[in-house]
């Protein structure tokens, strides 16, 4: 056999060889074509997390979801797993910082893949009060709602030069307050005092803020702002 012969027939086995090694090529795993969801939210936000996949191998893709912080909820019926999407939606926790949502989709053979998704918690702020108005000589303007353990409390205020007070505290001390009792606050001093003043609230319940005039024999006019700030 001439030289020429033996090289066309050393071809012709190698490319037999590899069209027969691709035909009989295990397909590759499932792929990730899209994993979408909102990157940036607030504390105690939620999102929709979608995932959009593919695969060689016949049959219905497994989509199998984890975070790394907050609450993941499951939907009762998924439609449309056949076709290669889920979706999940995810609750951000009470702290800010990063969390990880991650899905593995897993074929019929069984074959899988994992990708993630990285939000950003940002600190929830939220106002307690902004507020101008008066109160009537040797009476009291108050206000209540609710605060979470762990928040900064951050405020100002503004009043005429007159023995009034802002006073901050709980619902039990506010009831003690009103009672003529002895109470505890987070925050007291006059209300003319335009310094910024702080605090973190201990825990979770309701809060009055109070402008107490009742030393004054004038009505005092007054401007409050109190934000509260999530860890």
């Amino acid at each position: 056999m001439s030289s020429g012969v033996k090289c066309r027939f050393c071809l012709g086995v190698f490319f037999a060889l590899w069209f027969f090694s691709g035909c009989f090529q295990k397909p590759g795993p499932p792929i990730i074509n899209k994993l979408t969801g909102k990157e940036v939210v607030s504390v105690r936000d939620s999102v929709w997390v979608f995932c959009e996949a593919e695969t060689p191998a016949v049959g219905p893709l497994i989509f199998r979801w984890k975070c790394t912080k907050g609450t993941l909820t499951f939907p009762p019926i998924v439609a449309n797993r056949e076709r290669g999407t889920d979706s999940v939606k995810w609750f951000a926790p009470e702290s800010s910082g990063s969390a990880v949502i991650s899905v593995t989709v897993v074929d019929s053979r069984p074959d899988s893949v994992t990708d993630s998704l990285i939000i950003t918690v940002s600190p929830l702020v939220r106002n307690f009060i902004n507020w101008d108005g008066a109160v009537k000589a040797g009476g009291h303007f108050s206000w209540g709602d609710s605060c979470w353990a762990g928040y900064r409390l951050s405020g100002w205020s503004w009043s005429e030069s007159l023995p009034t007070y802002l006073i901050f505290m709980s619902a039990v001390n506010f009831q003690k307050w009103q009672r003529g009792e002895p109470y505890e606050y987070l925050i007291r001093r006059p209300a003319y005092n335009v310094n910024p003043f702080y605090d973190t609230i201990p825990q979770t319940g309701i809060y009055y803020l109070v402008i107490d005039n009742s030393g004054s024999m004038k009505d005092c006019s007054f401007w409050v702002n109190i934000q509260l700030t999530s860890p």
